[in-house]
């Protein structure tokens, strides 16, 4: 048996698994092969669409030993199968009403709509062509009458920070109780199901992988992440995350994500493990 025998890491991507300019850091890849060596599982939890991931990540497929929750947790994804495991759609009529809402209120604000394996824009916003062109065939221009309703799993809208606060003040007067909103950047406001939220999936992500009684730390670093973290067995955060994650109970901060943080909470994991033994290994954690 292993050291991390039923110990599961689910990691957020951009400013908590990457550095800085979404940088790949070195210490983390090792610690991680580490981690599985020894029986742990560790796995990643995002905003992003699937397509996404390994344009970031190109390694993402070798370093998950288990399904990972994407589209803010809109659903659980094999990597191995290639397949979605499970999921969940904003509901409607609410999110129609949201929609419809923001677009006349808000109507030089650009919005992605997550459907069927893309992103769809309901016109050509120039905010959003860098992204388009970098993930061509993966983000496609559909006028809104077009879009299938029913179907959507997120919903992110992207502009200058007063913009999105002018969006989140349209949009949180008109939850009812089906949707819950975040921001997942100063400039990203997003949407997804009550029932789809990176935290919802957790306890499914333990059953599915026939590991209920394991113990689930999560680690993020955003608004978006806020779920996760109370929903988890145990929670870390990067040294950069924002101020309102500190207030979790039992919170753990390790090091910012440039140096590496889920090598951190590796350490920090461990360390545990040697004083439970009573052994606690030399060095600063």
């Amino acid at each position: 048996m292993g050291k991390f025998d039923g110990i599961i890491i689910v990691s957020d991507i951009d400013g908590t698994f990457l550095g800085k300019n979404s940088r790949i850091v070195p210490e983390n890849i090792e610690a991680i092969e580490y981690f599985k060596k020894e029986g742990g599982c560790f796995t990643i939890a995002t905003g992003r669409e699937v397509f996404s991931i390994p344009r970031c990540i190109p390694m993402v497929k070798e370093l998950c030993n288990i399904p990972i929750i994407a589209c803010n947790g809109a659903f659980i994804y094999d990597l191995q199968e290639d397949r979605i495991v499970t999921e969940e759609f904003l509901p409607e009529p609410e999110i129609s009403a949201i929609v419809d809402a923001v677009r006349a209120a808000c109507p030089e604000v650009s919005m992605r709509i997550a459907c069927c394996g893309k992103q769809v824009e309901d016109k050509d916003y120039p905010i959003i062509r860098p992204v388009r062109e970098k993930y061509r065939g993966y983000i496609e221009i559909v006028p809104y009458e077009e879009i299938p309703h029913g179907c959507w799993h997120q919903i992110t809208w992207m502009d200058e920070p007063e913009r999105m606060e002018r969006v989140r003040q349209v949009v949180e007067p008109l939850l009812k109780g089906g949707c819950v909103c975040a921001m997942s950047g100063r400039t990203m406001f997003e949407i997804f199901s009550v029932r789809g939220t990176k935290g919802a999936m957790l306890s499914r992500l333990k059953q599915l992988t026939g590991r209920e009684s394991a113990e689930l730390w999560a680690i993020g670093d955003y608004e978006n992440d806020l779920l996760m973290l109370q929903m988890a067995d145990r929670c870390a955060m990067p040294a950069n995350g924002i101020d309102k994650l500190r207030k979790i109970p039992g919170m753990v901060e390790v090091c910012s994500h440039d140096e590496g943080a889920i090598a951190g909470l590796i350490r920090h994991i461990e360390a545990e493990i040697e004083a439970r033994k009573g052994a606690v290994p030399d060095g600063k954690v």
